[in-house]
């Protein structure tokens, strides 16, 4: 099977009550598919097992950082990609490039293409004037500052990637320590 490492802004956290209510509208008002939101850290993990995807993920954590993983929110963008229609494109903090790097080299992945931090706000295969009006609803939907949706990722969540979003499931949680 197939895998995804999320970075969840807490769900106690001003950010997740910020990007969930707008990942929400944006849902509604675009009819797009729902999503929890995340920045994806690295993907694929293989596994034969939910299992055996928490156990690799458990020791990939033991090189990251103590302190979380920081996803710190710099603009709005759109691309050509369905997974990533309408993003909060992230900085390239020391921790995520770091935590990045190390699924690369943990997995064998260095090959990959460039880490593009991001967290998706619509799905979606929009173009020209519809991703155009779509894009400014979403900036009509931010807040002014959009530092207030950055967060420190306190887990890394292991998400089962197979098949439509409606199907996929966290197949765990691992602790940042």
């Amino acid at each position: 099977m197939k895998y995804s490492l999320w970075l969840c802004p807490p769900e106690s956290s001003p950010s997740f009550v910020l990007l969930d209510s707008l990942l929400s509208d944006v849902s509604k008002s675009l009819l797009t598919e729902r999503f929890v939101p995340h920045a994806t850290l690295f993907s694929p993990v293989l596994a034969d097992s939910d299992e055996d995807a928490v156990d690799q993920v458990r020791k990939y954590t033991k090189a990251l950082a103590p302190g979380g993983i920081h996803v710190d929110i710099a603009a709005l963008k759109t691309g050509n990609k369905y997974y990533q229609c309408i993003i909060l494109e992230a900085i390239d903090s020391d921790s995520l490039l770091a935590a990045n790097n190390a699924a690369r080299e943990y997995w064998s992945a260095q090959s990959q293409p460039l880490f593009n931090p991001h967290v998706s706000v619509a799905y979606g295969q929009l173009a020209g004037e519809e991703l155009n009006n779509a894009e400014t609803l979403v900036r009509s939907m931010l807040p002014n500052n959009l530092q207030q949706l950055s967060f420190v990722a306190k887990e890394i969540r292991i998400v089962m990637t197979v098949g439509p979003c409606s199907q996929w499931y966290i197949a765990g949680r691992v602790p940042i320590d």
